[in-house]
């Protein structure tokens, strides 16, 4: 029996480029939450550049090497600039008309966005720019 549950494990497992190893039969869905308002920072901290890159982009370029069924990105309906940048990837739009309310509130509109067929989804956040492809899988 034990024999068998892990062949069947192993045959759930996607190799994709390098290392990384996801679990391919089930349906998982990244959200990006990138609704903040950045007060303290004083001006949109996810359009501040490190690297030569924007925050937000580095987490968008590491989700497209990651087999999701769809990336969903959650940001305030008043920003242009994330909305540009996010429709570059071809990701859902789930816009935030009340960011003041807080991370709680976006992390429920991403939650509240997934299809009801959704098995398992990813939470990422816009500002992480040193979390890598292999510490998201």
């Amino acid at each position: 029996m034990k024999e068998k549950n892990a062949r069947a494990e192993q045959d759930m497992v996607l190799h994709l480029e390098g290392n990384f190893r996801l679990k391919a039969k089930i349906r998982i869905f990244g959200s990006v939450l990138a609704s903040g308002q950045s007060i303290r920072m004083g001006k949109p901290k996810l359009l501040l550049h490190w690297q030569g890159v924007s925050l937000i982009e580095h987490i968008l370029n590491k989700t497209t090497v990651i087999p999701f069924e769809q990336v969903q990105v959650v940001i305030p309906d008043q920003n242009e600039h994330l909305k540009r940048i996010v429709t570059q990837y071809n990701y859902s739009l789930i816009y935030n008309n009340s960011p003041y309310m807080g991370l709680g509130n976006s992390l429920s509109l991403a939650i509240g966005s997934l299809p009801l067929s959704s098995e398992a989804a990813i939470i990422l956040l816009g500002d992480q720019p040193m979390l890598s492809a292999e510490d998201i899988v």
